[in-house]
């Protein structure tokens, strides 16, 4: 494990190796802006009318993120996913 840690008003990105269709980012990373963690993504595109390159960013909350969609645990796989997958059959509502 390292032994990084992220300095405030700083941010990192890198190209996403898994992306697997043109909806996915091209780029992920992480920042921190005012003490806050963000996850970042970055979509290389386009214009139109220009023809000119420019770049899309999405900035969401990282404690956000990890609590709407679960933190991902060190096999890759989802872990509030995988737990809402299994159901106890005393919780059904039939």
């Amino acid at each position: 494990m390292s032994n990084f840690t992220r300095k405030d008003n700083t941010a990192s990105m890198f190209k996403n190796s898994f992306k697997e269709k043109d909806s996915q980012p091209d780029m992920k990373g992480e920042a921190m802006v005012d003490g806050v963690e963000y996850k970042m993504a970055c979509w290389k595109k386009k214009s139109e009318k220009s023809g000119d390159t420019y770049y899309s960013f999405n900035f969401q909350n990282k404690a956000y993120a990890e609590e709407m969609y679960g933190k991902k645990s060190e096999g890759g796989s989802n872990e509030k996913a995988s737990k809402a997958n299994t159901t106890d059959s005393e919780d059904l509502p039939f």
